[in-house]
């Protein structure tokens, strides 16, 4: 009983640090080394979880393993969220952006992505509904995301459990979605600093200046070999033939 009780001393004192931690959560601006650091720490975490995910669904527990893969998304949502906070030109931008940052549904746009792709989608303006201020597709991620966490009724007397809801077929999708997210590169300072230098001055302008702004960009992160040309499509190429599958 005693070692019971000095347990849950210090659980509770771990507890109270926590609960400090997330009570003074920072909201003000952010250095580009900032940002980098931030990014590479949400890819870190995002690995993490899709790795667990991955261990869940080999043991067949798969609301949990959907649950965990959806975790590793918003971790990867992070990415563009906090680029558009280190080019916010105002308090109220920087609000907004912060806003996003601890939203659920705001880092999880991108999940379509590989749907679109199957569809066809191959050229920028292909992916624009995935941007849309009204889609449900973030929206529909998170329900998901409850569903296979909680129990629920959505009728009379029928109650819902995760692990009767969620297919492994669903499970095994948002998985694989997951891992493909978080296989990205270690974003550095001078990334992002160039990120900053071609993109703040255009981010509250129209979209065809942005785009012009986010080529210029990528141009220079090959010049510089922070991109390497085996690596991706350039925006360029992206923007005017599209995505061509090999």
């Amino acid at each position: 009983m005693k070692k019971c009780s000095r347990l849950c001393g210090r659980t509770k004192s771990v507890f109270e640090n926590l609960v400090k931690n997330k009570a003074a959560q920072y909201r003000g601006p952010l250095t580009a080394a900032e940002v980098a650091e931030g990014i590479n720490a949400a890819r870190q975490n995002a690995v993490r979880l899709a790795k667990d995910a991955r261990i869940l669904l080999e043991n067949q527990r798969y609301a949990s393993a959907l649950a965990l893969a959806v975790l590793s998304i918003e971790e990867t949502g992070k990415d563009p969220v906090l680029r558009g906070l280190c080019v916010a030109s105002d308090a109220k931008q920087l609000r907004e952006r912060w806003k996003d940052y601890r939203s659920h549904t705001s880092k999880n746009a991108l999940w379509p992505l590989l749907y679109l792709l199957q569809k066809g989608a191959r050229r920028a303006e292909d992916f624009l509904p995935m941007f849309e201020p009204d889609a449900d597709h973030p929206r529909m991620l998170e329900t998901v995301k409850q569903i296979s966490l909680y129990t629920d009724t959505f009728k009379k007397g029928l109650w819902s459990l995760p692990e009767q809801k969620i297919t492994p077929e669903l499970a095994k999708s948002m998985v694989l979605l997951a891992e493909i997210f978080s296989n990205t590169r270690e974003t550095t300072i001078q990334e992002i600093e160039l990120w900053i230098l071609y993109m703040k001055p255009v981010w509250s302008g129209p979209d065809a200046e942005r785009d012009k702004a986010q080529i210029e960009w990528d141009k220079e992160m090959r010049r510089t070999g922070l991109i390497k040309e085996e690596d991706a499509l350039s925006l360029e190429k992206f923007f005017a033939e599209g995505y061509k599958p090999k």
